[in-house]
């Protein structure tokens, strides 16, 4: 597979594997500390992916184009871990706790990117966002 659709399959396996994981994590270990692995490895496999990711200027210069999103996107990974670990401490399944944060994160982006981004309203996303909305309702129950 190739083109556009293969950093969608690499994301959906990512977050499949992410969910995995998050309702593995043990029960007695504090939300946090799991984090500080978490990202200790996140920085790791970073490091290792440099390579295969090249640097043209260096990467110092790289980070110098860093803008505020980079450190906006950190703390709100933050923010979805914990609550993804909390979810799954709290008893919510797989299946529909993704399913709920998912379809509520859809819920709400569209807006978004109509307002913020300038994208377009068709017919088919908003009969996509009404069966997201309705899957949020039959979820839930």
């Amino acid at each position: 597979m190739h083109g556009p659709f293969l950093p969608l399959v690499l994301s959906v396996a990512a977050l499949c594997l992410y969910n995995i994981c998050a309702k593995a994590v043990a029960p007695q270990a504090h939300p946090l500390a799991v984090l500080l692995v978490v990202y200790a490895t996140a920085f790791a496999a970073t490091a290792a992916l440099l390579p295969a990711f090249p640097v043209k200027a260096g990467l110092w210069d790289a980070v110098r184009q860093v803008n505020w999103a980079a450190f906006a996107l950190g703390a709100v990974i933050v923010a979805y871990e914990v609550g993804a670990i909390l979810a799954y401490r709290a008893g919510w399944e797989v299946s529909v706790a993704f399913a709920l944060i998912t379809a509520g994160a859809a819920a709400v982006l569209v807006p978004v990117g109509l307002v913020v981004f300038g994208e377009a309203l068709t017919l088919t996303k908003s009969v996509g966002l009404c069966l997201a909305v309705a899957g949020i309702v039959l979820i839930a129950r």
